[in-house]
């Protein structure tokens, strides 16, 4: 069996005339090839890097949404009269990967704003507010120029560090050049975007319909499991993030309490 290998140089046995299938076969075929160097330079293995220590504010127990990532995507098009572009506000809790999700109907400070204080008055404060930095827009498509120049702009920075002062908010960047650092609100814009690609597409909606589907977008990623489900068979129920907010998954089937 030890100069299986290197007979032909060929690890590929057809087992098909055979009667009989040797017990640990696969044991003794995967040592053999792992023996040959043949076999080995024709597919090595690739190296993994060792995954860096996760921010604390990721893995730190703290109340729902009280350090919150948020990002932009769009433009996407609503129809009050006829079609204009509108965004979305992504904000993720970033120990749970909780969603929250508002409609932004433009690029202006007011807007941006007023969307941070819907989140506060439904969600409650947020202390610490995580975003990329203004430079990874560089180099992004024309369609996120707009959300280029708004945090570049001198107005809006002084107009949102003045509100953020007010209401007790520490604004935290992403280092220049690493959107690597906002790969958790990247994953739920993703992720939210495919949603709504699905059932609108780019075909203008209502502002009502948006926000209607947005809330429901919502609901489905809060429901989504976090962690593999067991293999307990009355563990019906996977770990997601609504049980971090509400205590149960959003899309549970409700049980029946009929009284005896």
């Amino acid at each position: 069996m030890n100069d299986l290998c290197t007979l032909d140089h060929s690890c590929c046995w057809e087992l098909s005339g055979f009667d009989f299938v040797p017990l640990g076969g696969r044991s003794i075929v995967r040592h053999i090839i792992h023996q040959c160097r043949i076999c080995f330079r024709s597919k090595p293995s690739t190296i993994h890097h060792f995954m860096g220590d996760l921010p604390a504010s990721w893995v730190t127990v703290s109340r729902p949404f009280s350090r919150t990532g948020i990002d932009y995507f769009g433009p996407l098009y609503v129809r009050p009269a006829y079609a204009v572009k509108a965004y979305v506000a992504v904000f993720v809790y970033l120990c749970t990967k909780a969603l929250h999700l508002e409609l932004v109907t433009d690029l202006f400070t007011e807007r941006f704003l007023q969307a941070i204080r819907r989140i506060v008055a439904r969600r409650g404060q947020c202390p610490d507010i995580y975003s990329d930095n203004g430079t990874n827009f560089v180099g992004a498509p024309n369609k996120l120029q707009d959300f280029l120049r708004l945090l570049k702009d001198s107005h809006h920075n002084d107009a949102v560090s003045k509100q953020l002062a007010m209401e007790g908010i520490q604004w935290h960047f992403n280092p220049p050049s690493a959107p690597h650092f906002g790969g958790i609100w990247e994953a739920a814009v993703r992720f939210a975007k495919i949603h709504l690609l699905k059932v609108v597409g780019e075909t203008p909606v209502s502002p009502e319909d948006m926000n209607t589907l947005l809330v429901q977008v919502e609901g489905c990623l809060n429901s989504r499991p976090l962690i593999p489900m067991s293999d307990d068979p009355n563990d019906l129920q996977p770990l997601t993030p609504a049980h971090f907010l509400f205590g149960k998954s959003l899309q549970a089937v409700p049980v029946s309490t009929n009284a005896s």
